[in-house]
C-alpha cells in the first residue's frame, strides 16, 4: 500500500487499483493473485502482474465511453475472473462499482439501476435481457461474450489503448455502493467510502489471521460484500 496506516486510521487518499493492486504488481507481479476453478474442474490462474494489465486495458475502455468520476456502474457477474477486472477497473478510474446478485430478476435489475442512478452496467451476455427496462439510461453497457448493442468485455480487455491517471480518491470520497438483501423492506443502497474499501481489504488478514501465501476460497455471490473482501 500507499500509506503505513492501519484499520482504524486509514491514509487521506486510497484508490484499491492503484494502492494494492498496482502497487503489488509492481512489487511482484509474478505473485499469484487468483485461482478461478471453471465447472469442468480446470483452474486459471492469475498473477496480480495478470490482473493489473488487464485492468489497465479495460480502464481505456471504460474512459472511451465518457463517464466521470462518481458514477455508478452495475456490475452483475457470477464469479468469474471478468468480475475482479471489472470491479478493479471501475475502482481505478473513481467509478462506483455497483454489485448485484445474480439471481436478480429483471424487475429487481431495474430497481437498482433506478435506486443508485447507474449510468453504466457489466454484465453476461446471458444476462443483458435483464437491462431492457433501463438499456437506454445506459451510457455503458459491457457484457462478456458480447451481445446486440453492447461491447464485448473479452475485446476491451484484449485491445490496447492508453489508460488514463488513476483517480484520487480522498478518504471520504464515494467508492463503493452496496444494496441490501431487503429481508426488512425494499432493498436499500449502502455508499461506502475510500475509507470503508482500505478497511474491507484488511479484514481477510485481520479476521482470518491469512498470511502471504495463504488461500482462501470465496463461495459468496458476487453481490454481496463477502466476495470483494477476499
Amino acid at each position: 500500500m500507499s500509506d503505513t496506516g492501519d484499520a482504524t486510521r486509514p491514509p487521506a487518499s486510497f484508490n484499491f487499483a492503484l494502492d494494492v493492486v498496482e502497487a503489488r504488481a509492481r512489487e511482484a507481479p509474478g505473485a499469484r493473485a487468483l485461482i478461478a476453478v471453471g465447472a469442468n474442474g480446470q483452474a486459471q490462474y492469475w498473477t496480480y502482474g495478470d490482473i493489473a494489465s488487464a485492468v489497465r486495458r479495460l480502464t481505456a475502455a471504460l474512459a472511451g465511453c465518457g463517464l466521470a468520476q462518481g458514477e455508478r456502474v452495475l456490475v452483475l457477474l457470477p464469479r468469474i475472473p471478468a468480475w475482479h477486472v471489472a470491479m478493479v477497473a471501475c475502482m481505478r478510474l473513481g467509478l462506483i462499482p455497483v454489485p448485484c446478485v445474480s439471481q436478480l430478476t429483471a424487475a429487481e435489475v431495474a430497481y437498482r439501476a433506478r435506486c443508485s442512478g447507474a449510468r453504466g452496467a457489466i454484465t453476461s451476455r446471458a444476462c443483458v435481457d435483464k437491462f431492457s427496462a433501463v438499456e437506454s439510461d445506459l451510457q455503458l453497457k459491457l457484457a462478456v461474450g458480447g451481445a446486440p448493442g453492447w461491447l464485448d468485455f473479452d475485446r476491451a480487455t484484449a485491445a490496447g489503448g492508453n489508460a488514463p491517471p488513476g483517480a484520487a480518491m480522498p478518504a471520504d470520497a464515494p467508492a463503493l455502493m452496496y444494496f441490501t438483501s431487503g429481508s426488512a423492506g425494499d432493498p436499500k443502497a449502502v455508499l461506502h467510502a475510500a475509507r470503508g474499501v482500505y478497511v474491507r481489504c484488511r479484514q481477510p488478514w485481520r479476521q482470518l489471521g491469512l498470511g502471504p501465501g495463504d488461500i482462501v476460497w470465496t463461495t459468496s455471490d458476487t453481490g454481496w460484500t463477502r466476495a470483494a473482501s477476499c
